[in-house]
């Protein structure tokens, strides 16, 4: 019992240190993540996880909407922009044409256009860019119909977008009526513009009386109650008419008047959009923080699956050690109880031997050898047992090595499928470079033919422009002449009126003879020698007004064929620039495929080399194969034999396969000009190459070095030559 007692106490004792050192190198290995396990529960990480990714949701809404805010105001702000430097030009220049021919036809009854008569204050800007709406701040006023008329020719000739208004006189004068005191009201509109008062009557005559006020709710009130047109300062316009009231709305200030409504609207938008990016900003930071929280968790989640069987082993084995450790304190208590009775037991057999006689003597050392050897025994097993443990934890370690290594695999199984990705990208990007030269290639031509149509019409434009030109000459000789007529004719009229004075002097009390001319017939010649004059001067401007518009278009066309030739010289900037990088990426990677090729001749102790160029044929792209046997200089593949012909295209399959293998290749009577030499090599190529595609050879059955290496071999047989062909599996090869 005390031998049995004490092998089972030195078994405890193993099998705690087993145990102890089991959970040591647990605990040394993984103390980090057991640390962080502990302290966290599954239910609580997904339930954070889950309420995470809600969040980062919501993040992803408010960023998304925060950035379309960013890119209103960013568009906003550009069209600001836009509209305050064109308004920095406030009057077209079709307009200032216009202006300038009335300088120089002297119209004197015309005022004009209403933006360069008057200025007004930023406050009161947007009230009269509301009167002056559609194109009124670019109309001119005109009092004489003769120089309405002449006005009306200048305006279409010089295609200004300005209304024209002519005042009529009128037997009844306008009276203002006497505006009541109140706080809405700011007074008459024209009264608060930096203008003379002739103007303000011409302003009020064409445009009609406003009454200014701070609010839409004054204006219409004045409207309705005292019949006035109204005009608030945001840029309400009231007008009664024929028993009704009209309301037109708030029209956005456009910067015609004043500048100052578009800059403070760019100051708020640039405020805003300033606010807006910081938000942005604020919440892509916000989104990372939470999602390296939400990574933090999905890494401690993947931990605690993944070293779940760890972690149970190792709560298994803190819960054993304190119970194996009582076992063995109570074992020892047992054991020291046993021995106690044992030397008790001793003591009485010692006595009891000194009364017993010599034959029981001899069996008791008999009994003490065998339980000697009985211990001998068990000692051994202990042994046996030791070495046992110690296999399976050498097991369980080779396990875990085999368990990493299969994730080494897999991991290395997913980078070859990334870089097969990679080298699919690159082949469909090769792609869209060579559709993006075809397509430059197409607009290149249409250019060219758009250039060459744009030069045939410039021919015809400046054929047009010598012949207008020469008209124009004879036209104004013609002039010439006719002015040189009317000033004849001029000083004629005025000889003959002194002449007439005189006669009437010298005719003083004479009788008048019935053959004189009266003076009013006189007169009536000289009003048709000036309308003639006044249609020569007409014609003159007509034929200037015609010389303008053709130097215009000219000038015009001369721009756009500028234009086009700056698009040519891009166009053909960037085909020039793709085509080099189509012919450097295509070189490195014949570089590549001829370094592969020579390689593999090289495997196989081929006495030459290849040599592949790109190469350009009536405008097409294509690879020129030159091949060097035995020393000579680089020639055609053609020169070479059958034999060395069909090793080159070997070794060019096998170098394209190591960049885009193909999942089979079938390959008929390779061997035909190989020798047995070359074809077992050729064989020891193509078993090399099958570890990343699988390769089908079809040869006569006579041939036998190349299916040497073959992983399986199916013959085809016809027994009488006509019926159905039979399949024979061949059986394995004694070395596989």
């Amino acid at each position: 019992e005390i031998e049995g007692k004490d092998l089972l106490l030195r078994s405890v004792r193993e099998r705690v240190q087993v145990e102890g050192a089991e959970l040591q190198a647990i605990e040394s290995k993984w103390s980090h993540v057991w640390t962080v396990m502990e302290k966290s529960d599954e239910k609580e990480l997904t339930r954070r996880k889950s309420q995470l990714e809600r969040e980062i949701a919501a993040l992803n809404e408010e960023r998304f909407r925060q950035s379309s805010l960013v890119s209103t105001l960013q568009k906003e702000i550009d069209d600001l922009n836009v509209r305050l430097s064109e308004t920095s030009k406030r009057v077209p220049e079709s307009v200032r044409e216009l202006m300038d021919a009335i300088a120089e036809h002297k119209l004197e009854s015309v005022t004009g256009p209403l933006i360069e008569v008057f200025s007004a204050d930023d406050s009161i800007a947007i009230a009269v860019e509301s009167v002056l709406s559609e194109n009124l701040a670019l109309a001119f006023i005109v009092t004489e119909e003769t120089d309405f008329q002449i006005l009306q020719k200048l305006r279409d000739n010089s295609d200004a977008p300005s209304p024209l208004i002519l005042l009529k006189d009128s037997e009844q004068s306008y009276e203002r009526p006497t505006l009541k005191s109140s706080s809405g009201v700011e007074g008459w509109l024209w009264d608060n513009l930096n203008v003379d008062p002739e103007t303000q009557k011409l302003l009020q005559r064409a445009i009609g009386d406003f009454v200014l006020t701070k609010t839409t709710k004054t204006a219409t009130r004045l409207a309705i109650k005292e019949n006035l047109r109204a005009v608030s300062l945001d840029g309400y316009v009231i007008i009664p008419e024929d028993g009704k009231i009209i309301s037109n709305p708030k029209l956005v200030p456009s910067g015609m008047v004043s500048t100052a409504p578009i800059q403070n609207r760019l100051a708020r938008a640039t405020k805003e959009l300033t606010i807006s990016r910081k938000q942005v900003t604020d919440t892509m930071t916000n989104l990372d923080t939470i999602t390296n929280q939400r990574e933090e968790i999905l890494d401690l989640l993947s931990q605690m699956t993944r070293w779940g069987g760890t972690w149970e082993r190792r709560k298994k084995l803190l819960e054993n050690l304190p119970e194996q450790e009582e076992r063995i304190v109570a074992l020892e208590d047992e054991l020291k109880s046993l021995q106690l009775d044992l030397e008790k037991a001793e003591r009485s057999l010692r006595k009891l031997d000194n009364t017993q006689p010599p034959e029981r003597s001899r069996l008791v050392g008999q009994d003490s050898a065998l339980r000697i050897k009985h211990r001998r025994l068990q000692t051994e097993l202990t042994q046996i047992d030791s070495r046992a443990n110690a296999a399976e934890r050498d097991e369980e370690i080779k396990r875990q090595d085999l368990k990493r290594i299969a994730e080494n695999v897999d991991m290395l199984s997913n980078s070859l499928e990334e870089l097969r990705k990679e080298i699919k990208e690159s082949k469909n990007a090769t792609s869209e470079i060579l559709e993006k030269i075809e397509v430059m290639k197409e607009s290149q031509e249409q250019t060219q033919n758009n250039r060459t149509s744009v030069l045939k019409d410039l021919a015809t434009l400046r054929d047009t422009n010598r012949s207008l030109s020469s008209r124009m000459v004879e036209l104004n000789l013609m002039i010439k002449e006719r002015k040189m007529q009317v000033l004849q004719s001029k000083r004629q009229l005025t000889n003959m009126e002194y002449e007439l004075e005189n006669l009437q002097v010298s005719l003083e009390g004479l009788t008048r003879p019935e053959t004189l001319k009266p003076l009013d017939l006189v007169r009536k010649e000289l009003v048709k020698l000036r309308n003639i004059l006044d249609d020569y001067q007409d014609v003159s401007e007509s034929v200037a007004h015609t010389e303008t518009q053709l130097k215009g278009r000219l000038m015009t066309l001369v721009e756009r064929v500028t234009e086009l030739k700056e698009e040519l010289d891009e166009a053909e900037s960037a085909v020039k620039s793709i085509q080099e990088q189509y012919h450097n990426g295509m070189n490195e990677t014949l570089r590549k495929v001829e370094k592969g090729v020579n390689e593999v001749l090289g495997s196989v102790q081929f006495p030459g080399s290849v040599r592949f160029e790109l190469a350009m044929r009536d405008g097409d792209y294509g690879v020129e194969f030159t091949s060097r046997i035995k020393a000579e200089g680089f020639g055609a593949i053609s020169a070479g034999s059958g034999g060395e012909r069909s090793l080159i295209a070997i070794s060019l399959i096998l170098a394209l396969q190591r960049f885009n293998p193909a999942p089979v290749y079938v390959l008929d009577e390779v061997d035909t000009f190989l020798d047995a030499t070359n074809t077992e090599l050729v064989s020891r190529l193509l078993h090399d190459a099958s570890r990343r595609s699988q390769f089908v050879l079809l040869t006569p059955a006579k041939s036998t070095h190349l299916l040497k290496h073959a992983d399986k071999i199916l013959g085809v047989v016809s027994p009488n030559g006509t019926e159905p062909s039979v399949i024979i599996e061949s059986p394995k090869f004694k070395g596989q």
